[in-house]
This record gives structure tokens, C-alpha cells and sequence, in this order.
């Protein structure tokens, strides 16, 4: 039961790897160094989240401020993306907090076990 509780830790890594890595990717950054052992459960079981990130390239540039229906049209394409992306940070926020809500049940089977 010991080496369960010991590799549990590396399933509490793979979790925080997974979920850094996620975050990582929204905020165009490089993802973290994998954990450097699987844990009870395969390397990579964690799934990855399924937000999808809005894409800010249709947007194009600001049109002249004196086109009106250019603006107009520009402005709600702004709108719109700005919807798409507080669906992406919400969906991206539930993803980490059920992950932690995964992370303190392993904790409290590796306490259970410490018992």
C-alpha cells in the first residue's frame, strides 16, 4: 500500500502537468516539463480539456473610424469574439477546478492509506 500512496503523487503530477500544459497553450506559452514517472495510472490517462479557443484573426484590422458600416461590422465581430472567449476562460476554469476536485480526492486516499 505504500508504493500506492508513492506513485499516487505522480498521478496528482500527471493532473497538474495536463492542466498547466492546457493553460499554457491558451496563453501561447511553452507547457511544463512532464512528470518524470507514471503513477498508479499511465502516463497522460488525465484528458486533456475540450474548450475550444477562439481564433482572433477574423477580426482583421480596424477599419477607418469614418466607415461607418465598417465599423459596425468590425464591432460586432469584436463582440462576438469576446462571447467566444469568456465561453473559452469559463470552460477553461471549470476544467481546472474539476481537476482539483480530482487532485484532493487522491489526497485523501493517500491519507486514507497513511491511516
Amino acid at each position: 500500500m505504500r508504493d500506492y500512496a508513492q506513485r499516487a503523487q505522480y498521478d496528482i503530477d500527471w493532473i497538474r502537468f495536463t492542466v498547466n500544459a492546457a493553460v499554457a497553450k491558451a496563453n501561447s506559452g511553452s507547457p511544463p516539463d512532464p512528470p518524470p514517472a507514471p503513477g498508479n495510472m499511465p502516463s497522460g490517462f488525465y484528458p486533456s480539456p475540450d474548450c475550444t479557443q477562439p481564433n482572433s484573426q477574423p477580426l482583421g484590422t480596424v477599419p477607418d473610424i469614418h466607415d461607418v458600416k465598417a465599423m459596425d461590422a468590425y464591432n460586432r465581430n469584436v463582440k462576438a469574439y469576446n462571447a467566444l472567449a469568456n465561453y473559452f476562460n469559463a470552460c477553461l476554469k471549470g476544467y481546472i477546478a474539476r481537476a482539483q476536485v480530482d487532485i484532493a480526492r487522491i489526497k485523501g486516499v493517500i491519507g486514507a492509506i497513511a491511516r
